[in-house]
């Protein structure tokens, strides 16, 4: 808790650093505070649980709270550091719980801002992150880009092709709506906590997230059974082709769909509205 004096002398000598030590302390706790309490309910939106700005301090949080002040004005115009001291008009502590409430919606987008500049969504992984099921030498994601693939290669490579395309159908046969959700979601970069994802799945984000993951371990667990002979490499190989195949056999099925219930829909609209005209 700060108070309305505090904030009245920073507003008079328009920096902190201007400051006595006693506001300057106030009002930056404060600020931290704060910070820390939004990143911390923000951090599922990020791939890495938002941890940069986890070590945020005192003086940089405030830095952020009012650099935002400076460069930002509200949708009237008017300037958010003015905004923020006009607000309420009665006893100081009044005053004083107007301003808190004020300078937290600022802190609030402080940190949204943030998470959008500096950290990576939650459903981006790193290149060199381990690929799920490869074990303890686990094989990064990288390995598993077209790009490892070469293109001289051209009769094995459609041999393989065929192959992930069997696979693909027997899993495409096996899994249920939720495991097609999640593996058309992230063909699609959609996130999984969009409206018509979970609506598609039936299921929340999270677990939808859990889903997708046991996938991957499911199908990289059955190639590697299958296949015990081959080695690393080819293993890999035969992995993406597999998940390229199996997302590519998804995305007709829902187009197909998508045409069949455009069809019936117009074919209805034509009995409702049309005249017929054979027999003429």
């Amino acid at each position: 808790m700060t108070e309305y004096g505090a904030w009245r002398e920073w507003h008079l000598r328009c920096a902190l650093d201007l400051c006595s030590q006693s506001v300057s302390r106030e009002l930056a706790g404060f600020a931290l505070a704060r910070f820390h309490k939004y990143a911390r309910r923000y951090a599922a939106r990020t791939n890495n649980e938002a941890a940069g700005l986890a070590q945020v301090g005192e003086r940089e949080a405030w830095h952020r709270f009012e650099t935002h002040l400076l460069i930002r004005n509200t949708r009237e115009g008017k300037a958010y550091k003015e905004w923020l001291m006009a607000r309420g008009t009665d006893s100081d502590p009044a005053r004083r719980e107007l301003i808190e409430s004020g300078a937290s919606l600022i802190i609030r987008e402080v940190v949204r801002e943030c998470i959008r500049t500096e950290c990576s969504p939650a459903t981006a992984v790193s290149l060199d992150a381990p690929f799920p099921g490869s074990g303890s030498g686990s094989a990064p994601f990288i390995e598993f880009l077209p790009g490892g693939i070469d293109p001289s290669e051209t009769a094995a490579l459609r041999e393989m092709e065929i192959l992930a395309r069997r696979h693909a159908s027997e899993i495409l046969a096996q899994i249920d709506r939720r495991e097609k959700a999640a593996l058309l979601a992230r063909a699609s970069k959609k996130s999984f906590g969009a409206p018509e994802v979970r609506k598609a799945a039936g299921c929340g984000k999270s677990r939808l997230k859990e889903i997708y993951s046991e996938l991957v371990e499911k199908i990289t667990a059955k190639l590697r059974s299958e296949h015990r002979n081959e080695d690393r490499e080819t293993l890999l190989q035969l992995t993406l082709l597999t998940f390229q195949a199996l997302s590519e056999m998804i995305f007709l099925k829902k187009r197909a769909a998508n045409r069949r219930v455009a069809s019936f829909n117009n074919s209805r609209g034509i009995r409702k509205g049309g005249k017929a005209t054979a027999g003429r």
